[in-house]
Order: C-alpha cells, then sequence, then structure tokens
C-alpha cells in the first residue's frame, strides 16, 4: 500500500469522530466500508491504527481531540470488510487492552468478531481454550464466538439440517 493510501484511510478514521454516537456501526451505519472505499489491501493500514489505542503515551494532549478515537472505528473497519485476517492480531491486542483496565475492548471487539463471522471461529476456539489468557480477554472472546453465531445463525440451522 502507498503512502497516499495509508494517509487517506488514517486521515478518514480520525475524522469520524466519537464512536458513542454512532450506535448503529453493527448495521453498517456508519458504513465504514463504503465511506472510505476500504478494501483487503488497506487491512495492514487498519491493524497499524487499530494498535494505537493500546500506546497511551501518544494520545493527542487536547481532549477535544477526537482523532483519538481513530483505532476503534479501525476495529470496527476491519469487522464491516470480514477481515479474517486481522482476527489473530486484534486477539493479540486483548491481553494488553485489560492490561490497561480498557472497557471499549469488551464492548467492541465481540461484536468485531461476529462480524468477521465464522472465519473467526477457531482462532477465537483457540485463544478460549488458552487458560494463560486472563478472564475479561477471554469473556470477551467468548462472547465474539456467541456474536457470530447470532449473526450467522441461519445459515447455521441450514447447514444442521443437511
Amino acid at each position: 500500500m502507498d503512502e497516499e493510501r495509508e494517509q487517506v484511510v488514517v486521515g478518514a478514521l480520525e475524522a469520524m469522530g466519537d464512536p458513542r454516537t454512532m450506535l448503529r456501526w453493527r448495521r453498517g451505519e456508519p458504513d465504514y466500508v463504503a465511506a472510505v472505499a476500504l478494501t483487503e489491501a488497506d487491512v495492514p493500514v487498519l491493524l497499524a491504527t487499530a494498535r494505537r489505542w493500546l500506546e497511551r503515551e501518544n494520545w493527542p494532549k487536547d481532549k477535544d481531540d477526537l482523532s483519538i478515537y481513530a483505532p476503534i472505528h479501525a476495529w470496527r473497519a476491519l469487522g464491516q470488510l470480514r477481515a479474517s485476517a486481522a482476527v489473530g492480531t486484534l486477539l493479540g491486542l486483548l491481553d494488553g487492552l485489560d492490561d490497561a483496565d480498557d472497557d471499549w475492548y469488551l464492548e467492541e471487539m465481540p461484536e468485531v468478531f461476529g462480524l468477521i463471522g465464522p472465519a473467526a471461529l477457531a482462532e477465537l476456539a483457540t485463544y478460549l481454550a488458552d487458560d494463560g489468557h486472563r478472564l475479561f480477554p477471554r469473556i470477551c472472546v467468548a462472547n465474539g464466538h456467541c456474536c457470530v453465531g447470532q449473526r450467522y445463525r441461519r445459515r447455521a440451522k441450514r447447514c444442521w439440517r443437511s
């Protein structure tokens, strides 16, 4: 990906504002994929932006600077993009987010995994089975597993009947 495209993607995410005002993102409002014309080629820059949530020492000092929420928008965009390649990296953030006493991941990540869908299940199951991870990250992953099931239950019912 070229540097100009990275700037476009990151700039768009930084301009999205406060994610708490966007409660319908799970249903595609806003549609991050369409708004930024995201493709699979954008996954690396989305993941780099997603990781910034852990870099609290680099957060803007101005409390009114809403660009701080770009990582949350990146998480959501990865979900809407159904970026299965992102699952491992997102799971790798959970213990650090828990160490930082972050609440955002507990609400957002299960829904992100749900949007990514069945392609996320194997990695979610592996993470969940590893008792080396702390309680709240594992609860988050279990909830993500449930979100996949809820979102894809019609497909699952058809599979079970065959």
